[in-house]
Protein backbone atom coordinates (compact mmCIF):
# COMPACT_ATOMS: atom_id res chain seq x y z
CA UNK A 1 0.00 0.00 0.00
CA UNK A 2 2.64 2.52 1.05
CA UNK A 3 4.80 1.87 -2.01
CA UNK A 4 1.85 2.57 -4.30
CA UNK A 5 0.88 5.69 -2.34
CA UNK A 6 4.48 6.90 -2.68
CA UNK A 7 4.53 6.18 -6.41
CA UNK A 8 1.20 7.87 -7.08
CA UNK A 9 2.11 10.84 -4.89
CA UNK A 10 5.33 11.48 -6.82
CA UNK A 11 3.46 11.29 -10.13
CA UNK A 12 0.78 13.73 -8.95
CA UNK A 13 3.40 16.10 -7.55
CA UNK A 14 5.22 16.06 -10.89
CA UNK A 15 1.94 16.72 -12.69
CA UNK A 16 1.45 19.72 -10.40
CA UNK A 17 4.84 21.12 -11.38
CA UNK A 18 7.10 19.75 -8.66
CA UNK A 19 10.44 19.16 -10.31
CA UNK A 20 12.84 19.76 -7.44
CA UNK A 21 14.57 16.45 -6.67
CA UNK A 22 14.48 17.08 -2.91
CA UNK A 23 10.74 17.86 -2.88
CA UNK A 24 10.01 14.73 -4.89
CA UNK A 25 12.16 12.69 -2.51
CA UNK A 26 10.27 14.15 0.46
CA UNK A 27 6.89 13.22 -1.00
CA UNK A 28 8.15 9.75 -1.91
CA UNK A 29 9.38 9.15 1.66
CA UNK A 30 6.15 10.50 3.07
CA UNK A 31 4.11 8.17 0.88
CA UNK A 32 6.14 5.30 2.31
CA UNK A 33 5.83 6.52 5.90
CA UNK A 34 2.35 8.10 5.97
CA UNK A 35 0.75 5.32 8.05
CA UNK A 36 3.71 4.52 10.32
CA UNK A 37 1.59 5.59 13.31
CA UNK A 38 -0.63 2.55 12.77
CA UNK A 39 2.14 0.57 14.44
CA UNK A 40 0.60 1.90 17.66
CA UNK A 41 -2.93 0.65 16.85
CA UNK A 42 -3.87 -2.91 17.84
CA UNK A 43 -4.50 -5.30 14.95
CA UNK A 44 -7.98 -6.08 16.29
CA UNK A 45 -8.92 -2.50 15.49
CA UNK A 46 -6.96 -2.15 12.24
CA UNK A 47 -8.48 -5.29 10.72
CA UNK A 48 -11.87 -5.31 12.41
CA UNK A 49 -14.76 -6.59 10.34
CA UNK A 50 -17.62 -4.15 10.62
CA UNK A 51 -18.01 -0.67 11.98
CA UNK A 52 -15.61 0.74 14.55
CA UNK A 53 -17.10 1.91 17.84
CA UNK A 54 -16.43 5.49 18.99
CA UNK A 55 -13.36 4.55 21.03
CA UNK A 56 -11.86 2.46 18.21
CA UNK A 57 -12.47 5.26 15.71
CA UNK A 58 -10.82 7.75 18.07
CA UNK A 59 -7.74 5.48 18.29
CA UNK A 60 -7.56 5.31 14.48
CA UNK A 61 -7.68 9.11 14.29
CA UNK A 62 -4.61 9.22 16.50
CA UNK A 63 -2.35 7.37 14.04
CA UNK A 64 -1.12 10.58 12.34
CA UNK A 65 -0.08 11.98 15.73
CA UNK A 66 1.54 8.66 16.67
CA UNK A 67 3.30 8.71 13.32
CA UNK A 68 4.72 12.14 14.03
CA UNK A 69 5.92 10.98 17.45
CA UNK A 70 7.58 7.88 16.00
CA UNK A 71 9.30 9.89 13.29
CA UNK A 72 10.38 12.52 15.79
CA UNK A 73 12.17 9.79 17.75
CA UNK A 74 13.71 8.31 14.60
CA UNK A 75 14.88 11.69 13.33
CA UNK A 76 16.22 12.91 16.69
CA UNK A 77 19.94 13.47 16.51
CA UNK A 78 20.12 12.93 12.77
CA UNK A 79 20.06 16.61 11.83
CA UNK A 80 23.60 16.36 10.47
CA UNK A 81 22.69 13.43 8.18
CA UNK A 82 19.64 15.06 6.71
CA UNK A 83 18.29 18.54 6.28
CA UNK A 84 16.30 19.20 9.50
CA UNK A 85 13.77 21.15 7.48
CA UNK A 86 13.15 17.99 5.46
CA UNK A 87 12.33 16.09 8.65
CA UNK A 88 9.80 18.73 9.70
CA UNK A 89 8.11 18.64 6.28
CA UNK A 90 7.87 14.83 6.37
CA UNK A 91 6.43 14.90 9.90
CA UNK A 92 3.89 17.58 8.89
CA UNK A 93 2.71 15.54 5.91
CA UNK A 94 2.37 12.40 8.04
CA UNK A 95 0.45 14.42 10.64
CA UNK A 96 -1.93 16.12 8.19
CA UNK A 97 -2.63 13.50 5.49
CA UNK A 98 -6.12 12.88 6.94
CA UNK A 99 -7.14 16.51 7.09
CA UNK A 100 -9.95 17.41 4.71
CA UNK A 101 -10.41 20.31 2.33
CA UNK A 102 -13.71 21.16 4.08
CA UNK A 103 -12.14 21.13 7.56
CA UNK A 104 -13.80 17.91 8.75
CA UNK A 105 -10.63 15.80 8.89
CA UNK A 106 -8.28 14.86 11.68
CA UNK A 107 -6.29 15.41 13.82
CA UNK A 108 -6.57 19.24 13.77
CA UNK A 109 -9.53 19.97 11.46
CA UNK A 110 -7.34 22.06 9.16
CA UNK A 111 -9.15 23.43 6.12
CA UNK A 112 -8.21 24.22 2.52
CA UNK A 113 -4.76 25.66 2.07
CA UNK A 114 -4.06 25.42 5.81
CA UNK A 115 -3.21 21.81 4.95
CA UNK A 116 0.29 21.50 3.44
CA UNK A 117 0.07 20.83 -0.30
CA UNK A 118 2.12 17.64 -0.09
CA UNK A 119 -0.27 16.30 2.57
CA UNK A 120 -3.20 17.09 0.24
CA UNK A 121 -1.46 15.10 -2.51
CA UNK A 122 -0.80 12.11 -0.25
CA UNK A 123 -4.43 12.25 0.94
CA UNK A 124 -5.83 11.72 -2.56
CA UNK A 125 -3.34 8.99 -3.43
CA UNK A 126 -3.85 7.22 -0.10
CA UNK A 127 -7.64 7.32 -0.47
CA UNK A 128 -7.49 5.97 -4.03
CA UNK A 129 -5.10 3.14 -3.16
CA UNK A 130 -7.15 2.25 -0.08
CA UNK A 131 -10.34 2.06 -2.13
CA UNK A 132 -8.87 -0.21 -4.82
CA UNK A 133 -7.03 -2.50 -2.38
CA UNK A 134 -8.55 -5.69 -1.07
CA UNK A 135 -8.48 -5.72 2.71
CA UNK A 136 -9.57 -8.39 5.20
CA UNK A 137 -12.31 -6.05 6.41
CA UNK A 138 -13.55 -4.71 3.05
CA UNK A 139 -13.85 -5.56 -0.60
CA UNK A 140 -11.93 -3.55 -3.13
CA UNK A 141 -13.58 -1.11 -5.53
CA UNK A 142 -12.72 -1.15 -9.17
CA UNK A 143 -10.58 1.79 -10.25
CA UNK A 144 -13.48 3.51 -12.06
CA UNK A 145 -15.62 3.57 -8.93
CA UNK A 146 -12.68 4.76 -6.81
CA UNK A 147 -12.03 7.57 -9.31
CA UNK A 148 -15.71 8.47 -9.18
CA UNK A 149 -15.50 8.71 -5.38
CA UNK A 150 -12.42 10.95 -5.64
CA UNK A 151 -14.32 13.24 -8.04
CA UNK A 152 -17.44 13.29 -5.84
CA UNK A 153 -15.31 14.27 -2.85
CA UNK A 154 -13.39 17.01 -4.64
CA UNK A 155 -13.90 20.27 -2.71
CA UNK A 156 -15.19 18.27 0.28
CA UNK A 157 -12.49 15.85 1.30
CA UNK A 158 -9.93 16.68 -1.39
CA UNK A 159 -8.25 19.74 -2.87
CA UNK A 160 -9.83 20.19 -6.32
CA UNK A 161 -6.47 21.11 -7.90
CA UNK A 162 -4.90 17.91 -6.58
CA UNK A 163 -7.88 15.93 -7.89
CA UNK A 164 -7.40 17.47 -11.36
CA UNK A 165 -3.72 16.52 -11.35
CA UNK A 166 -4.56 13.04 -10.06
CA UNK A 167 -7.06 12.53 -12.90
CA UNK A 168 -4.40 13.54 -15.44
CA UNK A 169 -2.00 11.02 -13.91
CA UNK A 170 -4.67 8.32 -14.07
CA UNK A 171 -5.22 9.08 -17.77
CA UNK A 172 -1.50 9.19 -18.59
CA UNK A 173 -0.38 6.19 -16.56
CA UNK A 174 -3.55 4.08 -16.39
CA UNK A 175 -3.23 3.55 -12.65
Amino acid sequence: HSEKVAQYSVMVAQEMGFNNKEELEIIRWTGLLHDIGKIGIHENILYKNGKLDDNEYYLITQHPIMGREILSEIFAGKEEDFNINRYEIIMDIVTYHHERWDGNGYPNQLKGTEIPLMARIVAVCDAYETMIAERPYKKSMNSQEAIRQIIINSEKQFDPDVVKAFLKVVDKHHI
